[in-house]
């Protein structure tokens, strides 16, 4: 699944009933939509929530070593 870059599990809280958060990429909403009611569907799951980016923050790779030359 090439449109799926991360997957987890969190707990639920009171009013906030989803504990799977994915995060998709696709060119459109409702590319989005169709592709997230598929996933459902395919393991039977009724309720969901979209959240959608409204800007991208941050594009750049993680640095997970500095360099001594700073």
């Amino acid at each position: 699944m090439s449109w799926v870059s991360h997957c987890y599990q969190r707990r639920t809280r009171e009013g906030w009933p989803y504990n799977l958060y994915t995060t998709i990429h696709r060119q459109t909403r409702e590319e989005c939509y169709t592709l997230v009611r598929q996933m459902a569907e395919a393991v039977g799951i009724n309720g969901y929530q979209l959240l959608f980016s409204i800007r991208e923050l941050k594009k750049c790779s993680m640095a997970y070593f500095m360099d001594d030359a700073n």
